[in-house]
């Protein structure tokens, strides 16, 4: 009983001890189809992925760019979107934009449908159900997530990618 006592106050030791992260502004910077792929470049207002470096009691576990493609824009770790686009992100540069600091990021995204039952794989969604999904909406609601060591889930502001911008990468994608 004195090892669990012990442990659940540990772990919130370190709970408390964890720094709160900024939230991250994100602008995008636009998509491009590159061979079988879609390049996403953004750029955050902070080094996203440096964010608990300095703190030694966490670290990021998962960190991923997710996009809703319907109506539902619940972000939840935790909750599953139907259609979505999602991928990780790598760092690419530090920059300046509008007269201040910047981190460009590069996601390898993909068009994503959830399965009907939980038993099954997403599947890739298709050039054509993906242009019905996407031709009346002006732009994809999409956000940085991050599950991280001894806290609750890290996310970044919500940021717009214009449909028609995705709409173009798919009609010059080289192969569908």
């Amino acid at each position: 009983m004195k090892k669990n006592r012990l442990a659940t106050l540990l772990v919130i030791f370190l709970i408390s001890c964890a720094a709160k992260a900024p939230v991250a502004k994100i602008n995008y910077m636009g998509i491009e189809a590159v061979g079988f792929s879609y390049h996403l470049l953004f750029a955050a207002d902070v080094p996203i992925l440096e964010l608990f470096s300095e703190n030694k009691h966490q670290r990021i576990v998962f960190s991923e760019l997710v996009c809703s493609l319907d109506t539902d824009h619940n972000f939840d770790i935790e909750h599953k979107l139907k259609y979505f686009a999602q991928s990780g992100f790598k760092f690419l540069k530090q920059t300046t934009i509008a007269e201040k600091k910047a981190y460009v990021f590069d996601a390898d995204i993909e068009f994503r449908e959830a399965p009907a039952d939980e038993m099954g794989n997403d599947q890739s969604i298709a050039k054509e159900k993906l242009t019905i999904l996407l031709k009346d909406k002006k732009s994809i609601p999409c956000k940085i997530r991050m599950t991280v060591d001894f806290s609750t889930p890290y996310y970044s502001e919500t940021f717009l990618v214009p449909a028609t911008d995705i709409l173009a990468a798919v009609s010059n994608r080289l192969v569908q």
